[in-house]
């Protein structure tokens, strides 16, 4: 029995139909874990994309923040973007209610502001519009609207269009951008936010609270996106979890399914070959020998197995994410 092992392989040969069974098992197993693995970084994905469209892509807002702030937070190497909004709430543009605010526009993709037709307001006399609102009111690129607001009104021209936002869209109400310079004229009807955006990699509070205690700003002057830290895992808030509930509970189900399935096959295939183990140890062969060879039979079977599992439980992951897409 020198070369006892050497029987596995063989018999896995001449037993192709079994085998291929044992390896079918164990592949799906291996699959479904993966795919639940990489639906759950998926979902993440799609929940992250959805909070950046409906909420913006930054971190943390600083209110009032001054130009020196500005400055100093701009320059930190942990910070990706940063940009100026200042929102005046309401006003009216040529008698007609909007919602009326400003922003850097190095920052504007962060709040998902894509510019249409024309160009972006520099100038102190320029402002853009919404796409639907431009067209609801019968103007052009480069035609000159009224901006009321409190008991002040100026004459801007519209240098550019950009596109539609679904809940000003949904309310009727026309969401109008100047120019920060512009929008500094009437800044002591609104507030001002200075948005930022940091690196992937960095912690997040940690980084909040250097810029506080260096700048000595006060936690009621900074806001937090929450929503967007909460997905990614920075944050105490509970937004995303549910998703990680889900995703142990699904995980959790299939693993057990997995585990006995696997155990089931193997269970059936020693006990179909009592006889032969039976055999081996009338020609002098252990008991250990047995389980080695057992053991020998499992790790080959696995080999060949999780490779095929793991590459389509990503497969299926890519597929289920495109009809998502």
């Amino acid at each position: 029995m020198n070369s006892y092992l050497s029987i596995v392989p063989k018999y896995l040969s001449a037993h192709k139909k079994g085998s291929r069974l044992a390896i079918i098992s164990v592949a799906i197993s291996v699959a479904l874990v993966t795919g639940i693995f990489s639906m759950l970084d998926a979902l993440l994905k799609f929940e992250k994309m959805q909070v950046i469209h409906d909420y913006g892509n930054f971190h943390i807002a600083i209110e009032n923040a001054s130009e020196e702030e500005m400055r100093l937070i701009r320059s930190r190497v942990d910070v990706r973007n940063a940009g100026l909004w200042m929102d005046f709430g309401k006003a009216l543009i040529n008698g007609k209610e909007c919602e009326l605010g400003a922003l850097d526009q190095n920052f504007a993709p962060n709040m998902n502001i894509e510019l249409t037709r024309g160009k972006y307001p520099a100038e102190r006399n320029e402002l853009m519009l919404e796409q639907w609102a431009v067209e609801d009111l019968g103007l052009e690129v480069n035609d000159k609207v009224k901006i009321s607001i409190g008991n002040g009104s100026k004459e801007f021209v519209i240098s550019g269009v950009y596109t539609d936002f679904g809940s000003t869209k949904a309310a009727g109400i026309p969401g109008v951008l100047l120019s920060v310079s512009g929008a500094k004229e009437f800044s002591d009807a609104g507030k001002s936010y200075y948005l930022v955006l940091f690196r992937d990699g960095v912690k997040i509070m940690k980084a909040e609270a250097e810029i506080k205690k260096e700048l000595n700003i006060q936690d009621d002057r900074v806001t937090h996106n929450d929503r967007l830290l909460a997905v990614t895992g920075q944050s105490a808030n509970k937004a995303a979890v549910g998703i990680y509930q889900t995703g142990a509970i699904l995980f959790c189900m299939v693993l057990i399914a997995g585990i006995m399935m696997i155990y089931n096959t193997f269970n059936i295939s020693v006990m179909e070959r009592v006889r032969q183990f039976g055999l081996l140890r009338c020609i002098g062969a252990s008991r250990s020998q047995i389980m080695k060879m057992v053991k020998r039979e499992g790790l080959l079977i696995t080999a060949k197995a999780v490779p095929i599992g793991v590459i389509a439980g990503i497969l299926l992951t890519f597929v289920c994410s495109a009809i998502l897409k």
